[in-house]
C-alpha cells in the first residue's frame, strides 16, 4: 500500500512540473502512455529533436505524433516502467529539451 502512495505523490510532482512546460500526461498503463503538449509548434525544430531522440531509446517500442491536437502515444517495453535507469534517461532528454526551449524564449 505505500508504495502506491509513494508512487502516486511522486506522479503528482512529475505532473506539476511537466504542467509548467505546458505538457500534460493524458493517460499512463504500463508500456503505454499519452501525453499532450501545448504550444509545440512555437518550438518545432526542437520539438523533432525531442520526438526522434525517444523514437531512438530502446525502451520505445513505438510513437505516434498527432500534430493537429499536439498528442503524443508512446509504446514501450512494460519491463522500463519500473527501471530506473530508463527512467533517468528519459527524465534526461525531456529536461534537455525544455531546458533549450526555456532558453530559446
Amino acid at each position: 500500500m505505500l508504495t502506491n502512495v509513494k508512487k502516486r505523490v511522486i506522479q503528482h510532482k512529475i505532473n506539476k512540473l511537466l504542467s509548467q512546460y505546458g505538457v500534460t500526461v493524458v493517460h499512463h498503463t504500463p508500456g503505454r502512455v499519452r501525453i499532450k503538449i501545448a504550444g509545440w509548434q512555437k518550438h518545432e525544430d526542437l520539438f523533432n529533436k525531442l520526438l526522434d531522440e525517444v523514437k531512438h531509446d530502446p525502451a520505445i517500442e513505438e510513437v505516434h505524433f498527432t500534430p493537429e491536437t499536439g498528442s503524443i502515444l508512446i509504446y514501450y517495453a512494460k519491463s522500463s516502467h519500473s527501471d530506473q535507469e530508463t527512467q533517468r534517461r528519459w527524465l534526461e532528454m525531456g529536461n534537455k529539451y525544455f531546458a533549450e526551449q526555456v532558453g530559446s524564449l
